[in-house]
């Protein structure tokens, strides 16, 4: 009979457990869950980015463990491996497109006087 002792439970999509770290801030439902700087553990993305999945429950840090200066525990994670975050950085996008447009508007006019010598 083979020992299962060395084996590792792998999930490529579906709900699993996941280690979850507090390092970027408290994890509620809905979140997406990334990498975190401690390996094997995942943290709430706060950027538009690649992501392991989306949290099915919350993670405060309440009856967590200490790592490093988060608090690590185990959260059920729907895994999706993609991107996260897209539709807030689409909106910084158009946000950031906004300025440059009225930035380029101004320069524009400027210009304008400029050759026309005012």
């Amino acid at each position: 009979m083979r020992s299962r002792e060395n084996e590792r439970m792998l999930t490529v999509s579906g709900r699993a457990p996941a280690k979850v770290s507090t390092e970027s801030d408290s994890i509620h439902i809905g979140d997406y869950i990334m990498s975190s700087s401690l390996a094997g553990v995942g943290m709430k993305s706060t950027t538009a980015g690649k992501v392991v999945g989306v949290a099915l429950e919350s993670f405060d840090g309440t009856n967590a463990t200490t790592c490093g200066t988060s608090k690590c525990g185990k959260m059920l994670v729907f895994v999706n491996v993609g991107e996260g975050n897209v539709a807030n950085a689409m909106k910084e996008l158009k946000s950031e497109n906004a300025q440059l447009k009225n930035y380029n508007a101004a320069i524009m006019k400027r210009l304008d006087a400029l050759e026309r010598g005012k």
